[in-house]
């Protein structure tokens, strides 16, 4: 099969001119038409409005014998029972089927090939968010390594500040307590001031009482001794009297007995 380029033109016998009729529409552009595009301005001016005409009246002789009956002699007559004063070779017709379908196939694998150069560049864009995505994975891998031992660094941090809050925490309640022993302390030692001064002041007290219960005990004492003083000088006396009167009765008994 033959492929056409931008500068390919189609070349033919046309034994005779088609004569160009009333003005006809043209009809719907399609890309893989063969009229239209780089080639058809190529093509001689007779045979550019055969080939117009031709589409409009009859489009299925593009098809070929693959779409068409299989057998070019059924195009011919159809298309001399259409246009009867047209005659076109049979190598022609194959010519302008075979370039049609070439340049289909042309488009197609252009086609085909934009499409392969974009998943190319699909790949190639893949390969590269792949290689970026490896990298920002090894990036984030660092950076994971880099958080975890700045997590471990926290958690040590964190181990140490409640060890030392905890140790401020016992030198303070410490310090409270030392502070509450102080105040117990000296609460404590102004009321054993207070109870001393107290007891003191009882003391003294006592003390007085006491030595004027003394005082007065020694002057009863020294009063009672007086007396008992007297009582024995009495008693002495009257014991002196006494023996004195029992010599004078035994002295009177003897002068009584001696008479």
């Amino acid at each position: 099969m033959e492929q056409t380029d931008n500068h390919e033109h189609i070349t033919g016998d046309v034994e005779q001119p088609f004569e160009e009729g009333p003005a006809q529409k043209k009809p719907k552009l399609e890309e893989e038409d063969i009229r239209y595009g780089t080639l058809s301005h190529l093509l001689a001016v007779e045979e550019h409005k055969l080939l117009l005409k031709l589409d409009e009246a009859f489009p299925a002789w593009r098809e070929g014998p693959a779409h068409y009956g299989g057998k070019w002699a059924s195009i011919e007559s159809e298309m001399q029972t259409r246009f009867p004063g047209f005659s076109v070779k049979r190598q022609k017709l194959q010519s302008i089927c075979s370039r049609g379908r070439s340049k289909r196939k042309l488009r197609q694998l252009q086609n085909q090939l934009k499409m392969l150069d974009l998943d190319a560049k699909d790949i190639g864009n893949v390969k590269t968010k792949e290689s970026d995505a490896k990298e920002a994975t090894q990036e984030v891998q660092s950076l994971q390594a880099t958080v975890k031992k700045l997590e471990e660094q926290c958690a040590v941090e964190v181990a140490a500040r409640k060890a030392a809050r905890a140790e401020a925490e016992s030198w303070k309640t410490k310090a409270l307590q030392a502070d509450q022993a102080k105040k117990d302390t000296e609460e404590e030692k102004v009321f054993l001031t207070k109870e001393f001064q107290h007891l003191m002041a009882q003391y003294e007290a006592l003390k007085a009482r006491e030595k004027k219960r003394v005082a007065a005990l020694k002057k009863q004492l020294e009063t009672e001794r007086a007396v008992n003083t007297e009582l024995l000088r009495d008693e002495e006396d009257e014991r002196v009297s006494n023996a004195e009167l029992h010599r004078d009765e035994e002295g009177k008994q003897e002068d009584d007995a001696e008479n």
